[in-house]
């Protein structure tokens, strides 16, 4: 297998004698994948235990974790250019700046419903009235924002890797 098809994201199988580029997932779309599993099983958590429960612990815990995501995302990519793959480039750029949207668009949807649902008084009542209901629902729309950011990036990867496969 040649140095330039390592880096370019395809690998040759033989496959019954005929030669078949098979395409394998990149850095970003891989990193993407994983995120979007972290977030989802954050927001689950967030949601059961520290909006419907109370529970300071995992509000805390959820707070905590948040910030830490820009340092997984360094971690990895210095994971990988220990490996000598090829690394973020002007494309990786462009798809990852159109999966920003995904964050802003689903954060400001979130907060304008979270306002009108604080506004409303019957969506009011329906509420949790615990001590954590609104932190919680404020911290449960960032991590649903950076869901939706890492699904779109994984996507827009994936779509990206077909069209040029």
């Amino acid at each position: 297998m040649s140095a330039s098809r390592e880096k370019t994201g395809t690998r040759a199988a033989n496959i019954g004698g005929d030669a078949m580029e098979l395409q394998v997932q990149g850095f970003g779309e891989r990193f993407a994948w994983r995120m979007a599993g972290v977030f989802a099983g954050m927001g689950l958590l967030s949601a059961s235990c520290a909006l419907m429960q109370g529970s300071a612990m995992v509000f805390y815990t959820v707070l905590f974790c948040l910030p830490l995501t820009h340092w997984f995302r360094w971690r990895a990519m210095r994971d990988e250019q220990r490996r000598t793959e090829a690394m973020q480039d002007e494309r990786d750029t462009a798809l990852l700046a159109c999966a920003e949207q995904a964050f802003r668009l689903f954060v400001s949807c979130w907060l304008v419903l979270l306002a009108l649902a604080l506004s409303v008084s019957p969506l009011h009542d329906a509420l949790p009235t615990h001590a954590y209901a609104v932190p919680a629902l404020v911290l449960l729309g960032l991590l649903g924002g950076n869901l939706a950011q890492h699904i779109a990036a994984a996507v827009l990867y994936r779509k990206d890797r077909l069209a040029t496969g």
